[in-house]
């Protein structure tokens, strides 16, 4: 394979992938989903994920039928910076609840730039599964992904 030539944008704190392609390196923001590729010589070769300063809290939950090593029936990821006991930023992401991993973008706004508590959770839970509209087989999982949100902003396990 030959060297490709490479170049960098610059990143705004949100990560960035690396693609090789035709033997040439291409560098972008992390924002196009790195399962969906534009040619079929495209290989996704580095992952990078900016560092966050400050204190936070990362949790990850998933409900499973059986052994946690069982695909997830729901599962939830965050990341919440926090000052003091107030939400400086959060970001939570859903997974197993639609064909690719979601973030839960109504839930951020609602704890950013106020204290965590249970009701913040609870009301951080709701607006995320307000507008679900699960598929007539499993409508179970929007209860499920609400636990899982309201206890990721807490920072509790299962």
């Amino acid at each position: 394979m030959k060297k490709g030539k490479s170049f960098r944008k610059k990143s705004k704190g949100t990560g960035r992938i690396t693609l090789r392609v035709n033997g040439r390196t291409y560098e972008m923001d992390i924002g196009k989903n790195p399962g969906q590729v534009d040619h079929r010589d495209e290989m996704v070769t580095e992952v990078e994920v900016p560092r966050i300063n400050g204190p936070i809290r990362q949790t990850f939950l998933k409900f499973t039928l059986r052994k946690p090593v069982d695909f997830a029936i729901v599962s939830v990821a965050s990341v919440i910076t926090l000052k003091e006991g107030v939400c400086e930023d959060a970001r939570l992401a859903l997974g197993a609840v639609a064909p690719k991993p979601i973030r839960a973008k109504k839930a951020e706004e609602v704890i950013r730039g106020r204290p965590i508590d249970h009701e913040i959770a609870v009301e951080g839970a709701e607006r995320a599964l307000g507008a679900a509209r699960p598929l007539r087989m499993n409508p179970y999982k929007v209860e499920i992904a609400k636990a899982l949100v309201k206890r990721a902003v807490l920072g509790e396990s299962l």
